[in-house]
């Protein structure tokens, strides 16, 4: 994994598949890693996260971090960073609401995460209702992209 955390580790054989665990406690807003980047792309795949618009980074094993609807961390791209977004303790598992990073996704799925909030099909903030998009904290390109969209004339298409 491509970050300053030695505390992270990829859990295999979990329900649903793999996905990160911490093996300690955070406090909400404390940085859980740094976040740097193998390899960067102009299009999203199965593995990458969004940092901008046009811009996507796949960086090794944090391809495990998980999809929820009541997530207790936001990637925070501009700073490349993973914060917590309420208390985490040792042996959770880490999660993201990938819309408030990604724009379109190139593998959208049925999310099963059982929150009461569930929007029940990831497939990038670009196919949120913005009140949707308002219940979390999204990333400053997501709302650009989101703007212009809402801009656009009917039947243009979109982007």
């Amino acid at each position: 994994m491509s970050t300053s955390s030695g505390f992270l580790k990829v859990a295999e054989g979990r329900p649903g598949g793999s996905g990160i665990v911490t093996s300690r406690d955070f406090a909400p807003g404390e940085t859980i890693m740094e976040v740097t980047a193998d390899v960067e792309l102009a299009a999203p795949t199965r593995f990458t996260l969004q940092i901008g618009v046009g811009r996507h980074i796949d960086v090794g094993d944090i391809r495990y971090l998980n999809h929820s609807c009541a997530p207790n961390a936001h990637f925070a791209a501009p700073a490349g960073r993973l914060l917590a977004e309420r208390e985490i303790r040792a042996g959770d598992e880490v999660s993201i609401f990938y819309p408030a990073s990604e724009w379109d996704m190139a593998c959208p799925f049925l999310c099963e995460c059982g929150a009461d909030t569930c929007i029940e099909f990831v497939s990038g903030a670009r196919f949120l209702p913005r009140e949707v998009l308002a219940r979390y904290r999204v990333n400053e390109y997501v709302l650009v992209l989101a703007e212009a969209q809402d801009e656009e004339p009917p039947g243009s298409g979109g982007k």
